[in-house]
């Protein structure tokens, strides 16, 4: 067992839930070096069942610096709130439009009055921000809701507001990571202990040592506080919640067994699990987008695809496959759930591990549509990222014959004439010439040099296809930012889009090129360890771009086919 010392940390936070990581955020912006431990998916977090309420109704009685302390974080929030969605992209959907207290009959009406009379009174010299209202008063205020029949009024407080806990969380994470605080997943502290002026804590797996730590574990922290001579009378409790995230039933785990898990997870650790193991890759001296192929008796080059819908997988899903393939040795690039094996007439063979992929998308709340029609702008949509787990059909046994199978590779004599034809259908003004390959956004043209320059003729059409990429997001076409000075980190972006579309092209054409453009490796670590969404956008974009080309391919074959079908 080894002790680490915590990274050089000055502060490590156990806890990254909403309060462990609002306290390392604080931290980290001023100026301290902070190490957060997470445990995993299934502890329960305030994010996960709370309607994320920026509330202050009602705090606070008889506790005046409480009361002052609450309406402070108040005012602080929309501040806050915007530079969190800055520094982590990420739309924190607060609002601060008042919110109601209902009361169920007349004797609570009356001492939720008197409560906030006391509380208006201790604050004192200040024009009140609340006011009761009546049943009446409360259905105008809420005309799609039915009240129940005890509920006779409401307090509202003009100062009340929400936001989005996910999302809260997800931005927090991000944020944090951004501005350099080390978060540590899967990280669960058994137990603290104190020696002397530092303290130990105990992963199971290792240790580590600390002069100052913050327990924010939630109902753990208890435990581990009580560890330490620390006595904090936490108990759980029920309330009036929203559930925005269950945690599994036995039911519910049996369905994540099989792959068909839909339930809203930690955006944030699902991007840093993702964009570790591309690093990791890339660390290794492999690059998870250029040889998913190669051994004896291994696939074909080809894209991994669903083998009930014949649908290739895109984005970040292709990278994560190929490296399974590359892992295990699989035979093939085609890809199950649980249940669609058992569609085919086979099933998962008992004891095999599927791989976790990804499905990103937005949705706009019918609420967020009334409110843009209301106001007369766009509504704004939700992301969100799921996984799910799939199976290589080299896994299942018992599949019935006539599944989407794996392409054959193309004879080497034929591997120029489609590539030729994918550089001519894409309508790109393509040059060959000079000594170097590049392509020129203002003028919009490529330039490669001759075929008999290159060492292998396979490796020509790479490079091909790595500028004509590049040319996809000329503005009238995808429309990238293409104007970044080289060894910038903007232009690390655009190679790495590059690189994996060029990759992505190669596949579906049934090229094995041999080219890695290791000179840009160190600039594309740099990227993605500071940004963890970096990996997710640049293969989307590569799919596009591949996608893009692909389609003229298609376009100018039906052409020529209905032109001699004409003849």
């Amino acid at each position: 067992m080894r002790v680490d010392s915590g990274l050089k940390s000055d502060v490590v936070v156990i806890g990254a839930g909403l309060n462990g990581s609002a306290i390392a955020y604080g931290l980290v912006r001023r100026g301290l070096k902070v190490l957060l431990l997470d445990g995993d998916d299934r502890d329960l977090r305030a994010s996960s069942a709370n309607m994320g309420l920026v509330w202050e109704q009602g705090k606070g009685l008889d506790m005046p610096a409480y009361q002052q302390l609450t309406r402070s974080s108040g005012d602080l929030w929309p501040a806050f709130s915007r530079e969190l969605e800055d520094e982590s992209s990420i739309q924190l959907e607060y609002e601060r439009n008042g919110g109601l207290t209902l009361c169920l009959g007349e004797r609570d009406y009356d001492d939720r009055r008197a409560k906030l009379m006391r509380l208006h009174n201790q604050l004192g010299g200040q024009q009140p921000d609340w006011e009761m209202l009546d049943r009446g008063e409360v259905q105008r205020l809420l005309p799609d809701v039915v009240l129940g029949r005890d509920v006779v009024g409401a307090s509202f407080g003009r100062r009340d507001g929400h936001t989005n806990p996910l999302m809260l969380l997800a931005a927090l994470h991000a944020g944090i990571t951004r501005l350099g605080v080390v978060l540590r997943a899967g990280a669960r502290v058994r137990t603290v202990s104190k020696d002397g002026g530092s303290f130990t804590l105990d992963l199971g797996s290792d240790r580590i040592s600390a002069d100052r730590i913050v327990i924010a574990a939630g109902l753990g922290s208890k435990e581990l506080a009580a560890q330490i001579g620390i006595h904090l009378p936490i108990r759980p409790q029920r309330g009036q919640i929203l559930v925005a995230m269950r945690k599994a039933t036995r039911r519910r785990a049996r369905r994540e067994v099989a792959g068909e898990d839909r339930q809203p997870e930690n955006r944030a650790n699902l991007y840093d699990e993702v964009t570790a193991r591309i690093v990791a890759e890339l660390e290794a001296g492999r690059f998870p987008w250029v040889q998913p192929w190669g051994k004896t008796g291994g696939t074909g080059p080809g894209l991994p695809r669903n083998a009930l819908t014949a649908r290739s997988y895109s984005g970040v899903n292709i990278l994560i496959l190929w490296g399974a393939v590359i892992e295990h040795g699989w035979p093939s690039q085609s890809w199950l759930t649980f249940r669609q094996a058992q569609e085919a007439g086979g099933c998962v063979r008992k004891g095999e591990h599927g791989v976790t992929v990804v499905y990103a998308d937005r949705f706009t709340p019918e609420a967020e549509k009334e409110r843009a029609q209301r106001d007369g702008d766009e509504a704004r949509a939700v992301p969100f990222l799921k996984r799910f787990t799939v199976f290589n059909v080299a896994q299942c046994e018992g599949l019935r014959a006539g599944l989407a199978s794996d392409p054959a590779p193309l004879p080497e004599r034929e591997i120029v004439p489609v590539a030729e034809e994918v550089i001519a259908a894409s309508g790109v003004d393509f040059r060959i010439g000079g000594t170097k390959a590049f392509y020129a956004p203002e003028p919009d043209f490529v330039q490669v040099p001759p075929q008999p320059a290159f060492f292998d003729q396979i490796n020509y059409y790479r490079t091909c296809l790595h500028e004509l990429t590049h040319a996809t997001g000329h503005p009238k076409r995808l429309g990238r930012d293409l104007k970044n000075a080289f060894g910038s980190k903007d232009y690390a972006r655009e190679e790495l889009v590059a690189e994996m579309g060029s990759a992505f092209l190669c596949a579906a054409l049934g090229i094995v090129p041999t080219v890695r453009h290791a000179d840009y490796i160190g600039s594309w670590l740099e990227v993605l360890r500071e940004d963890n969404r970096a990996i997710f956008r640049a293969a989307s974009a590569a799919t596009k771009a591949a996608d893009w080309l692909l389609a003229r391919h298609r376009e100018a074959q039906e052409a020529r086919i209905e032109g001699r079908i004409a003849a």
